[in-house]
């Protein structure tokens, strides 16, 4: 486009319209005439055009003619027209007088734009009325190629239309049309394009809570931003971006896996799924190592015997013998179901002191996610047991708890556990309770 500049040429014409509408169409072409330029070196016309006054949206260069065909003026529109003159040197000269027309029909509605996003992939596509008054209403038309549209809503009142059962990742064209009584379409608006998104997985990935000793892995994740989630997936494996086994962990954002082989490093990745079952791609992901846990050589045996220890009259010496792992641990148990660690050790002997006194005072704690939890003791035979209370809370533990206890207050065993009820346990205290002993490698 030349550069304009203070007007250097003159310019006297007259605009003349001529109006060639091909009956019963909206849109309208007309043919813009005006008298060429008294300056010699006049190389050329711009005309600038658009529907309001002074200010043109649109400007078309004409070379060696004082006319031009304007093509698809949409109608129920007033369109202002001027022209400018220009040499080979890029001088344009000042705006000529204005010339208006209002092109006979139904004006076009406004550019459609997004109004709000729903779930399941839907979104509400707004528009602006058509300037022509009384129209009774409108057709939204849309499709998956630009200007080609194979599905419409018909509008009666209002101007937005919800639009139903898009695909993710598709991109969609819209554009709207107005309609009088009679069945006169306008042109159509400006087009709108939008694409629904893909549902995206986590942004980060997962976090291992927790490796348990055995063949469980605990992990978590940050939701999806995608609205439309219903749901994850978990996909894990021993090769890192080779997903072999998955599970539904639903809508939590926690999941609990089992059933995994100690000694192996698991690949953990979590990808979010919609309630139409469209899926996303994985997120980061996450490694984590199994430790094995060693087990002692069935050759092994442990033996007991009494020692004399001024003022302990239970005392007993703890050895081993046969093949001693390079790490072990000594435990001891009083019920065969709940294990502590009496003594740990790296040598390749194993011999322990332990002295089994009469049951101390018993002390207990609530371990859960909520803090401040309040635990009361009841005193009293239980079912008529001697040496027997209940430890409770008055109320409900809103995740999982467990319950511990501890002869010293230093070191503190599980004693019971659950999940979303109250604490109400029994407890019967035996004044000298079995001793049992095992030996664990690692």
């Amino acid at each position: 486009m030349p550069v304009r500049h203070v007007a250097t040429l003159s310019l006297f014409f007259t605009i003349l319209l001529f109006n060639c509408p091909p009956a019963a169409v909206a849109a309208q072409n007309v043919r813009l005439t005006w008298a060429g330029s008294s300056s010699s070196d006049v190389t050329g016309y711009n005309v600038y055009y658009g529907p309001e006054s002074g200010v043109y949206s649109t400007m078309r260069s004409v070379i060696g003619a004082t006319t031009v065909n304007v093509k698809d003026l949409p109608g129920g529109l007033t369109y202002y027209f001027a022209v400018t003159a220009y040499n080979s040197s890029g001088l344009e000269s000042e705006l000529s007088n204005e010339a208006s027309y209002s092109v006979p029909g139904l004006a076009p509605p406004g550019t459609p734009f997004i109004a709000q996003t729903l779930p399941d992939h839907a979104v509400t596509i707004g528009w602006n009325p058509s300037r022509t008054a009384g129209v009774p209403g409108y057709y939204l038309h849309y499709g998956t190629q630009s200007g080609s549209y194979d599905s419409v809503v018909w509008v009666e009142t209002g101007t937005e239309a919800d639009v139903h059962q898009l695909a993710d990742g598709v991109t969609y064209f819209f554009a709207v049309t107005a309609t009088n009584s009679s069945g006169l379409e306008s042109a159509l608006s400006a087009e709108l394009a939008y694409i629904i998104p893909p549902i995206a997985p986590p942004q980060a990935a997962p976090v291992i809570q927790q490796i348990f000793p055995d063949d469980r892995v605990t992990l978590a994740w940050d939701a999806s931003p995608s609205a439309d989630v219903a749901g994850y997936k978990v996909y894990y494996g021993t090769q890192s971006g080779q997903y072999d086994h998955w599970m539904d962990a639903g809508a939590a954002g926690t999941a609990d896996i089992g059933g995994l082989v100690e000694g192996l490093t698991y690949y953990f990745a979590v990808a979010a799924y919609s309630s139409a079952g469209q899926e996303s791609g994985v997120s980061l992901e996450a490694a984590g190592y199994l430790v094995p846990v060693a087990t002692v050589d069935t050759n092994v045996f442990l033996s007991l015997q009494p020692i004399p220890i001024d003022g302990f009259p239970n005392a007993f010496a703890v050895t081993a013998t046969g093949l001693i792992p390079s790490a072990w641990t000594l435990e001891g148990s009083a019920d065969l179901k709940t294990w502590r660690a009496l003594a740990t050790g790296v040598e390749p002997e194993v011999k322990v002191t332990v002295v089994v006194s009469e049951k101390p005072a018993l002390f207990f704690r609530l371990n859960s996610w909520i803090e401040e939890m309040t635990l009361a003791v009841q005193a009293g035979e239980t079912n008529r047991y001697p040496n027997s209370f209940v430890v409770a809370t008055p109320y409900t533990v809103p995740w999982d708890w467990t319950l511990e206890s501890s002869e010293d207050l230093q070191n503190w065993s599980p004693f019971s556990t659950g999940y979303f009820t109250p604490v109400k346990v029994a407890v019967i205290s035996a004044a000298t309770p079995q001793l049992f002993f095992r030996l664990k490698g690692g």
